[in-house]
């Protein structure tokens, strides 16, 4: 298995046909299961760590709301860091607020959202929310949307995992 990175690329939308010229990568961890990128306002990144792998069994540990893995960080000085003490259960989405001073992290399959402070001492908060919270997206308005699967861990990997169509309805909050 290759290796997993976040990719830059220059889009030129300028002409008939947009171009895209690649200009350079961060190469993830060993081991990490890379879901969602943000920037951060000095130019780092975030990126959640679903599956840390190895772990054969990460299913059962989402079912059961163990950690599978976290939140980490990328400086353009330091690399990778990890930005939280605090493990999660598929860590999926991210979002740095309009202010540059809040992360919102959604863990999947332990129904909540955290938020976390970026620039204070303010010790992280999570709220429940009755369904898996996958991606989150800012709006124009400066709210966060929140979408997610009306189902359980189980159920939504193991349609994935056989390549049916997955039956969940789903939720925007």
């Amino acid at each position: 298995r290759g290796r997993e990175s976040i990719e830059f690329f220059h889009v030129d939308a300028r002409a008939p046909v947009p171009g895209l010229t690649w200009v350079g990568c961060v190469v993830l961890p060993k081991d990490s299961s890379g879901n969602s990128v943000t920037e951060l306002p000095d130019g780092g990144l975030i990126v959640t760590d679903f599956i840390h792998k190895p772990n054969p069994d990460f299913l059962q540990d989402m079912e059961n709301g163990l950690a599978t893995g976290g939140v980490l960080k990328w400086t353009p000085g330091s690399g990778w860091s990890t930005f939280t003490p605090i493990s999660m259960s598929g860590a999926n989405g991210a979002a740095v607020a309009p202010d540059g001073d809040w992360l919102f992290v959604s863990e999947w399959s332990d129904y909540k959202i955290w938020k976390f402070s970026l620039t204070g001492n303010t010790p992280p908060r999570s709220i429940h929310v009755n369904f898996l919270p996958d991606n989150l997206r800012l709006t124009d308005r400066g709210t966060i949307l929140i979408a997610g699967q009306n189902a359980d861990p189980i159920n939504v990997m193991t349609c994935l995992r056989t390549h049916d169509t997955c039956q969940a309805p789903f939720t925007v909050l």
